[in-house]
């Protein structure tokens, strides 16, 4: 198969670590190291600064949301979304930055984000796979199972799963 995977989300939804799963599934990644694991992503990024779509048929590629719509891809893609509780993906991006909160209502203004950027999304007409990050932490056999449908690819569900670890998620809204 050679339609160009695509992980998108807004930043800290969880992209990494789909990426990692995908990975360890055995499929083959687009993603030059140039940002290393750290505190904030202990298994790393998962990043391409540079790449090229014409070298990259049948890999995953991971590509935050505003960096999809600046790409132009024109090859047959799939894309995987996730979608994290917004408290929670603001909670973790301002830990990230170190920066205290500011006042202002983030998780609303990431919903206007997300919003916008699913209307573009569909405007794509690719085939879109939407994950729930809370269910990925919680249910990951069960969605490396639907994964593997969704892209129609065999892969290792088992060591998929073994790349999720409960411990790592963090910032969570219970």
């Amino acid at each position: 198969m050679n339609e160009l995977v695509v992980v998108t989300g807004l930043p800290r939804s969880g992209t990494s670590l789909l990426m990692s799963m995908l990975q360890a599934g055995g499929l083959e990644l687009v993603s030059d190291g140039g940002r290393p694991a750290d505190q904030h992503n202990p298994r790393g990024y998962f990043e391409a600064g540079t790449w090229s779509e014409a070298d990259s048929g049948g890999k995953a590629v991971k590509l935050l949301d505003r960096q999809l719509e600046k790409a132009d891809l024109q090859g047959p893609v799939r894309v995987l979304l996730l979608e994290r509780d917004l408290t929670e993906v603001a909670a973790s991006q301002q830990k990230m930055l170190g920066q205290p909160p500011d006042g202002r209502d983030w998780p609303e203004l990431l919903s206007r984000e997300l919003h916008r950027f699913k209307g573009w999304l569909a405007g794509r007409g690719w085939p879109v796979w939407r994950v729930e990050h809370r269910r990925l932490i919680h249910q990951p056999q069960e969605v490396a199972r639907e994964l593997q449908t969704f892209l129609g690819r065999p892969l290792d569900l088992k060591a998929m799963a073994g790349q999720v670890d409960p411990a790592l998620y963090r910032n969570r809204q219970c």
